[in-house]
């Protein structure tokens, strides 16, 4: 029995988008449980209120223990009121990675300087080891936000 080349290429479309899709799922799972963002969510999965400031297309990057951790560089969401922080990625990353609400009474933050200026790195009491850091721009809207819906 002889294969009609035709058919094989018509397999060939089809075949690589569904190889790209079982990529991309497998590489944004991996994503969120090397970034720590699985381990999150466990502790503070929460959809974001109305009342929060939102940013989008912001950069985190996430760090565990010696493990420098992943960068959402451009692709999270972030939104900010009194009491809380809520963070979620865009779209392609969105399905393997629960929206955060983290109350600040759970987060110490600290401000760092690198290479790049200065950068606030979030520590999250309930996950020892793992820092989150934003840039400076974004740290200190948070910071701004979260007092001014405080009223302080």
């Amino acid at each position: 029995m002889k294969i009609d080349p035709g058919f094989v290429d018509w397999l060939a479309v089809p075949g690589f988008f569904l190889l790209f899709a079982v990529t991309w799922i497998l590489v944004v799972v991996l994503l969120s449980v090397f970034s720590g963002w699985q381990r999150l969510a466990r502790q503070y999965a929460g959809d974001a209120p109305a009342d929060m400031d939102r940013r989008h297309f912001c950069a985190l990057r996430f760090r565990q223990g010696l493990f420098d951790g992943v960068a959402y560089r451009g692709c999270i969401t972030i939104g900010v009121n009194s009491q809380t922080i809520y963070l979620r990625p865009i779209f392609p990353f969105a399905f393997a990675h629960k929206g955060l609400l983290i109350p600040f009474a759970e987060m110490v933050g600290h401000w760092n300087k690198s290479f790049l200026g200065d950068v606030l790195e979030i520590e999250f009491h309930r996950c020892p080891g793992l820092r989150a850091r934003v840039s400076g721009d974004v740290g200190r809207w948070i910071e701004e936000t979260a007092m001014a819906q405080r009223g302080s």
